[in-house]
């Protein structure tokens, strides 16, 4: 299995994050960053932590509407989500995700088509 599919299973990319912020700050755009980037966790399943770290290194305040933002910060803050939760993947940072018995099982069955196993 390619290290890319696998990364993409495993979480949203920036891409992803920027359009769920993009629909995010279109419906409700008097609603705080901080508050923002806490539903679009929880929707998209990235940590809160990589939000508040990418949040506080391009300093945007978190109690900013999100209506404020412009394009190119949505894209810098979704880039920098993706990134900070990457790092965390990699480094098995607490919140990285600790459920991937779903991913055993693709690598088995994989392995197993490929007469691996």
């Amino acid at each position: 299995m390619e290290r890319s599919l696998l990364r993409r299973m495993l979480g949203p990319g920036a891409d992803d994050i920027l359009y769920d912020l993009t629909v995010r700050q279109h419906l409700k755009p008097h609603r705080s960053v901080g508050d923002t980037m806490s539903d679009a966790a929880s929707g998209l399943g990235f940590c809160v932590s990589a939000a508040e770290l990418a949040l506080e290194w391009l300093q945007i305040d978190p109690a900013t509407s999100i209506g404020r933002l412009r394009r190119g910060q949505l894209s810098q803050l979704s880039r920098s989500i993706y990134q900070y939760r990457r790092r965390a993947d990699m480094a098995a940072a607490p919140c990285a995700r600790t459920d991937l018995s779903f991913v055993t099982h693709v690598v088995d069955d994989s392995a197993q088509e490929l007469g691996l196993a």
